[in-house]
């Protein structure tokens, strides 16, 4: 008989990268009976996963009070021996699932004390306090966890010094969907994938698109706050903009395979410093040469096909974009960072660490 397992989230989508495509995909082709308790429009089965739909709402505090709930009931009734949590939110759950004889892992996507620190909501120390309860509170609810999962080493340790495994978001190198860019045409194409937020710098990506002659920049991805969205239009580079809005993630290739640069240049946030951006790794696994944020780690990190910026420094961003209208250099830094994911960065590698932590706390 299958061990059943449960991946619980409410604010996640329900065919997430990290948690669909990657974890529960994995672990259902490893052998396990799995099931994504998420908010989705019907129940389904697909890629041997069997999705079982809360109520959708696109409001936070129902999700927090109602659909939690209705979450927790429903893995209740599913008899699993594994709960998988995704979100900070449901982390409270932890102590009535191991009651009830539920192992429990605890997957932090991102450092969350430190990126409470970095959510523009009021006054800095406010934030700090917040982040500071939330710790402590995590580190309780960490007592009852049989595994904690991050997907850095330093958010790991953070986490629990004695629980922790590291399973690193890298992306899918399988993928029937990713292509390699052929890096030609008459305009540089640049990318932005992933939250249109202000600390990502989108706006400052815009401002320096604008003095690049023959250049142009796709956004794919969500805008969090109107406001900002409306502060980036009245940029004089939005001439220049494709605004794509947010897209699956399984259809994300094809706007790499069409652009010949990758973007991931953010605000040198606490949350992010120590942080992999899964983005980076999709530019070059599809032969984009990558400008990142020159953040230590960063620079320590990606080795090969990446460019470092201040990302204050706008003279520094417009060089590099200027630089990067080289066809030949785009092709060869493309090559060198498209060989470096192949052999170091792929999912497959980090499914065999998932489903050794399977194994582990339910034999």
């Amino acid at each position: 008989m299958k061990t059943r397992i449960a991946h619980f989230t409410t604010l996640h989508p329900p065919f997430d990268s990290r948690i669909f495509m990657k974890e529960c995909v994995s672990l259902s082709q490893a052998g396990y009976e799995v099931f994504l308790v998420v908010p989705h429009t019907e129940s389904l089965d697909k890629h041997g996963v069997h999705v079982v739909a809360l109520p959708t709402t696109t409001s936070r505090l129902k999700k927090l009070f109602i659909t939690a709930w209705q979450g927790f009931f429903a893995i209740l009734k599913l008899n699993v021996s594994v709960v998988h949590i995704h979100d900070p939110e449901l982390i409270r759950f932890a102590p009535l699932f191991w009651l009830l004889g539920k192992k429990v892992v605890f997957d932090s996507h991102e450092h969350v004390s430190k990126q409470i620190e970095s959510k523009p909501l009021g006054p800095l120390i406010a934030r700090k306090t917040a982040g500071l309860i939330y710790k402590w509170i995590e580190k309780f609810h960490m007592l009852f966890c049989a595994r904690v999962i991050s997907v850095t080493p330093e958010i790991a340790r953070a986490l629990s010094k004695n629980k922790s495994a590291v399973v690193r978001n890298y992306p899918i190198l399988s993928l029937p969907q990713i292509q390699l860019s052929n890096q030609q045409g008459a305009i540089t194409q640049f990318i932005y994938c992933g939250g249109l937020t202000e600390i990502r710098g989108i706006y400052e990506c815009i401002e320096a698109i604008a003095e690049v002659e023959k250049a142009s920049l796709t956004l794919v991805g969500a805008w969090d706050f109107e406001a900002y969205r409306q502060k980036c239009m009245s940029s004089k580079g939005w001439e220049k903009v494709n605004e794509v809005g947010h897209v699956p993630a399984s259809e994300v290739y094809q706007y790499y395979a069409n652009s010949h640069v990758g973007l991931a240049i953010l605000y040198p946030e606490k949350n992010y410093l120590e942080s992999l951006p899964i983005k980076a790794f999709e530019y070059l696994a599809c032969g984009l040469p990558v400008i990142m944020s020159n953040f230590p780690y960063w620079e320590k990190t990606f080795v090969e096909g990446c460019s470092f910026v201040t990302p204050s420094n706008h003279n520094e961003m417009v060089t590099a974009m200027k630089r990067m209208q080289s066809e030949s250099l785009r092709v060869e830094m493309g090559q060198k960072g498209n060989i470096w994911v192949k052999g170091n960065c792929s999912w497959e590698n980090e499914a065999r660490t998932l489903v050794q932590l399977y194994k582990e706390i339910t034999k």
